[in-house]
C-alpha cells in the first residue's frame, strides 16, 4: 500500500482509507459474527440429537439452560452480524436492500427469528414441562429449521443471486 493509505492511491488521501478500514471492519464484523452465530446453532443442534439418542434423560436440563446460551452466544452474533451487514450495505455503493442476495438475508433474519422465538421457545416449553420422544422430536426439528435457514442465508451471501 503505497503511502500506508488502505486506498492504495496517493490522491484520493485519508478519508477514502478510512473509507476502506471501516468497511474491512465490518466485513469482518458480518463474517466472525456469522460464523458464531451458525456454529454454535450447528453445535447445539448436534448436541440435542446426541442427546436424545443417548435417550434425552438429560435433555430437560440443556432446554433450562438454553436461554442463557442464548443470551451469551445467538443474540450477540445475530446483533453483530445483522449490524455489520446493514453497516455494509449503507457503506458501499451498487449494492442496497432490494438487491435479491440481501432479501434473502434480511429474510433469512426474520425466519430464523419467528423459528427460535416462536416456535422453539414452544418445544423448550413442552420438553421441559413433559419431555416426550414427540417433544423431543420437535425440537430437534425445530433446531434443524434454523439451521437450514441460516445455512441458506451463508449460501445467498457467499453466491450473491442477482449480482
Amino acid at each position: 500500500m503505497p503511502g500506508g493509505r488502505c486506498g492504495g492511491d496517493e490522491r484520493a488521501g485519508p478519508v477514502v482509507g478510512r473509507w476502506v478500514l471501516m468497511e474491512l471492519t465490518l466485513r469482518l464484523l458480518h463474517i466472525l459474527g456469522a460464523v458464531a452465530w451458525v456454529g454454535s446453532a450447528l453445535a447445539f443442534h448436534v448436541f440435542e440429537r446426541i442427546l436424545a439418542r443417548d435417550g434425552g434423560s438429560d435433555m430437560a436440563v440443556v432446554v433450562r439452560h438454553s436461554q442463557a446460551i442464548g443470551s451469551m452466544i445467538f443474540a450477540p452474533a445475530s446483533v453483530v452480524t445483522v449490524g455489520s451487514g446493514i453497516g455494509l450495505v449503507l457503506l458501499r455503493p451498487g449494492i442496497g436492500f432490494t438487491d435479491l442476495w440481501v432479501l434473502i438475508g434480511i429474510a433469512g433474519v426474520l425466519a430464523s427469528g419467528a423459528v427460535q422465538g416462536l416456535v422453539g421457545a414452544r418445544a423448550e416449553r413442552e420438553v421441559t414441562a413433559s419431555p416426550t420422544a414427540d417433544a423431543w422430536q420437535r425440537l430437534r426439528r425445530v433446531g434443524m429449521a434454523d439451521v437450514a435457514i441460516l445455512v441458506a442465508v451463508v449460501v445467498a451471501m457467499v453466491l450473491r443471486p442477482g449480482v
